[in-house]
């Protein structure tokens, strides 16, 4: 996510999700991209970015994205984010508990 328009890519990353369209998603990116998050370990590459994105649609597969803010600083672009769905399949360990979280 290269360039002044870091911002911008990263609101439709996170519109393409909502709409579930993958090959949008991972155009938004960098072959080099760095997702960091700390309850799921930082993934390296498209791939990773998607796999991140596939836990949560297999265990909210209604998730909803909402963007809260978004940061920029240097190199860095990060987006404070807030997800939203009926929990009703498994996320790694944590079996679905059905109710809305």
């Amino acid at each position: 996510m290269a360039g002044p328009h870091r911002r911008d890519c990263l609101l439709a990353a996170f519109e393409s999700l909502n709409r579930r369209d993958v090959a949008r998603f991972l155009s938004v990116f960098d072959a080099d991209v760095v997702t960091v998050d700390p309850s799921l370990n930082d993934r390296e590459g498209r791939a990773g970015v998607l796999g991140i994105h596939w836990l949560l649609v297999v265990a909210f597969p209604d998730v909803r994205y909402n963007v809260d803010d978004i940061l920029e600083v240097g190199p860095r672009t990060v987006a404070q984010d807030t997800a939203l769905g009926p929990h009703t399949g498994a996320l790694l360990i944590h079996p679905p508990p059905g109710a809305p979280t």
